[in-house]
């Protein structure tokens, strides 16, 4: 018998509490062009409500069950060890896909090996934050600084297009020994784009490629919509991604800061959090 080709593209969605947008992020990928090519990976990040049922209608779909809540960042990279495309398309589960994007992102991507990761159509995109850029999104939800980018400007050469879905190569990831698990469930993201763009690669938004928003980004919740859990787990996001690239006693001088912010609203159990580097990542009560 021929041995069958390994899938050329791994789509990796890391899902929790999410089975509506779920769903209808699993019917556009199921109508995507070349689905024979097309490895679909879903991790249920510890959800308690109907995901399975979900995933059940979807027979051709590969999925992982944490036992609990283990953050962004230790989902992919637990799904990235058993990936098998070449490239892998982050997909955030509150988005859905034409027929045509997963091939044009692919197509797209083979092209050039200066190429890092590539988007599809989102309206805005950042540069890389300073500390007061981090610690306002903290404190606000909202990333100051953002580009705003055309629909119509064709290709864009970005920074950080935070929240986007995004395709790069598996072994690019794998070079970068996968997501930096210093993070939690936030702020990985950035650091893996930093990491492509140190790395001497572009990323680019490609405004003729869709896959259309179908909910609201939890990315852009601000701190009184985010669980205490969630909003420790930023800060200690904030403060890593400062102390990686701007100087550990920065990066202290910002979690401390922070800490006191969480005190002075009256959180005293995210003061302690923070100031303990608490974050989502299985080990968490």
């Amino acid at each position: 018998m021929e041995e069958q080709a390994p899938p050329r593209v791994t789509a990796l969605i890391v899902s929790r509490h999410s089975p509506v947008e779920l769903r209808r992020c699993l019917e556009s990928l199921e109508r995507s062009e070349e689905r024979d090519r097309l490895e679909i990976l879903v991790v249920d990040d510890g959800s308690r409500d109907g995901t399975t049922a979900v995933l059940d209608d979807f027979p051709d779909v590969i999925s992982l069950k944490l036992p609990k809540r283990f953050g962004w960042t230790r989902a992919v990279n637990i799904a990235l060890r058993t990936a098998k495309g070449n490239l892998v398309f982050l997909l955030p589960v509150w988005f859905e896909v034409a027929p045509d994007t997963v091939r044009r992102l692919a197509n797209r991507l083979e092209e050039s090996a200066d190429i890092g990761a590539v988007c599809p159509r989102v309206d805005r995109a950042w540069p890389f934050p300073s500390a007061a850029d981090l610690d306002a999104a903290w404190k606000t939800g909202e990333l100051p600084g953002a580009r705003t980018l055309g629909a119509t400007a064709g290709e864009q050469a970005v920074e950080y297009p935070m929240g986007s879905p995004v395709m790069t190569r598996r072994e690019l990831l794998r070079a970068m020994n996968y997501l930096d698990e210093r993070f939690g469930d936030r702020w990985s993201d950035l650091e893996m784009y930093w990491r492509i763009r140190d790395g001497g690669k572009s990323i680019l938004v490609l405004s003729d490629v869709v896959a259309p928003l179908q909910a609201t980004d939890s990315a852009s919740q601000g701190d009184d919509e985010l669980s205490p859990l969630e909003w420790i787990d930023s800060a200690h996001g904030v403060g890593t991604w400062i102390g990686l690239h701007q100087g550990g006693m920065k990066g202290f001088t910002t979690t401390l800061s922070m800490a006191f912010h969480a005190l002075g609203k009256g959180r005293t159990s995210a003061f302690l959090g923070i100031l303990t580097g608490s974050k989502i990542d299985g080990n968490q009560e």
